[in-house]
C-alpha cells in the first residue's frame, strides 16, 4: 500500500530535483506546512543519514556509544543514553549511519507555529 504524499513532498521534490539541494527543499517545503510538528525522514540520495525537524511538537535527540535514539520524550529515551537533547524549533538535525550528528540549520526563517 503506497502513503500519502502530500504537496509539501511533491513541491520539495521538484525543487531538489531542479537544483540538487536537499535543505533548501526541506526549507520550502516547511513553509507551506501550518501548525506543529515534528518529523524524522529520509531521502534516496542520502540513504546513509536520518534528518529530524520539528516546530512545536516535542522531539529530542540521545545519543549512546553506538547508537542514536529519536522519541518525543527524553524520560523514554533507553538507560544506556549518554547525552540527550530536545531540538529547538525550526532546526533540522542530520544523523549520519556511523552516529554523527550535525545541525544542519535553520529549517525556516520566522515560521512560529499557530496557537488556537
Amino acid at each position: 500500500m503506497k502513503e500519502p504524499v502530500g504537496i509539501e513532498s511533491i513541491y520539495a521534490e521538484i525543487i531538489y530535483e531542479k537544483n540538487k539541494d536537499l535543505l533548501s527543499a526541506v526549507r520550502s517545503a516547511f513553509e507551506m506546512i501550518h501548525g506543529a510538528y515534528a518529523i524524522v525522514f529520509m531521502h534516496r540520495d542520502y540513504s546513509d543519514s536520518l534528518f529530524v525537524a520539528k516546530l512545536g511538537s516535542p522531539i529530542c535527540i540521545g545519543r549512546a556509544e553506538e547508537s542514536v535514539y529519536i522519541s518525543s520524550d527524553i524520560n523514554s529515551l533507553p538507560i544506556d543514553t549518554s547525552k540527550a537533547a530536545a531540538l529547538d524549533d525550526n532546526r533540522i538535525i542530520q544523523i549520519n549511519k556511523d552516529c554523527t550528528m550535525r545541525s544542519a540549520e535553520r529549517c525556516v526563517g520566522k515560521q512560529t507555529r499557530t496557537r488556537r
